[in-house]
């Protein structure tokens, strides 16, 4: 199996002590970040391996090689969300190459 090499995305927590976790979200560059995106938890944690979320399967990176919308927002303890902070336009590549072929042992 192959394996996605590791990028992280890190951020500030904001200052509010109710925070409990952060939801992930990755876009085409073309398209909009926005609610409708399919998100991923990952916890309360102020950086992500992007690698990771690939290797786990996170369908939009799973076959990345291009330029993503990056967002994060915050999450309280009653549920409620915050606005999405975005880092647009980030190249990615998480398609690996194919192996090498016709392997051979010589004399």
């Amino acid at each position: 199996m192959a394996r996605a090499h590791t990028q992280i995305l890190k951020w500030t927590a904001p200052p509010d002590t109710d925070v409990v976790g952060y939801n992930f979200r990755a876009t085409p560059a073309t398209d909009p970040m926005n609610y409708s995106v399919d998100e991923v938890n990952v916890g309360n944690v102020t950086q992500v391996d992007m690698g990771q979320l690939a290797n786990d399967g996170y369908t939009p990176l799973i076959d990345a090689d291009g330029n993503f919308n990056l967002g994060v927002s915050a999450l309280d303890d009653i549920g409620n969300e915050s606005d999405i902070a975005v880092k647009p336009d980030v190249p990615l590549d998480f398609v690996p190459p194919g192996p090498p072929t016709d392997l051979q042992v010589l004399p």
